[in-house]
């Protein structure tokens, strides 16, 4: 077991096979990571068998309660790709998760498009208020992905300032 440190609850989004997630274990008391594609996610249970600081939730995230079709590409899985192979897979609402888990020290988005949707809802219904420090991946991935950045930005400047940024990489956001 760790030590706690200055993190009490850390959100991923797309776990995949549990770099960040094990590395964020390190120092926060609680990891939450969300990976929808099976294999992935049992990846994740494998490595982080000897911690009891980590909890996979295997499902995607989205606006809504439904199903959603991901094809299968490795680290690039996504909804906005097209392959062979596919799966249907659980979707949660992200603004439940939010109020499930409570106060989040960290949130990493880095769902292949999908983040637009999540930080759209978050914004929608408050909820981003609840995150302390966004790490997200914006790809570019969907339709109008570039003024949906844009707008989703210019939200997240009301409660969240920009700490710093490596565009189409990472942006760091951290609560005002």
């Amino acid at each position: 077991m760790h030590d706690s440190g200055s993190l009490k609850k850390v959100l991923v989004l797309g776990g995949y096979e549990g770099l960040s997630t094990l590395k964020w274990a390190e120092i926060a008391e609680a990891v939450y990571s969300v990976e929808p594609v099976p294999q992935f996610a049992e990846k994740i249970r494998q490595s982080a068998s000897s911690l009891s600081n980590i909890e996979v939730l295997e499902f995607g995230v989205g606006s809504k309660e439904g199903k959603l079709r991901l094809s299968l590409l490795g680290d690039g899985s996504s909804q906005f790709r097209t392959s062979q192979n596919f799966i249907e897979v659980p979707l949660r609402d992200i603004s439940e998760i939010v109020e499930e888990i409570g106060e989040i020290d960290l949130l990493e988005v880095n769902i292949e498009g999908g983040e637009y949707e999540v930080l759209e809802r978050l914004i929608e219904t408050g909820k981003l208020r609840k995150i302390k420090t966004i790490l997200v991946q914006f790809h570019k991935d969907g339709l109008d992905f570039a003024s949906r950045k844009n707008t989703i930005t210019m939200n997240l400047s009301e409660t969240h300032f920009l700490s710093w940024s490596f565009p189409w990489v990472w942006d760091k956001w951290e609560r005002k």
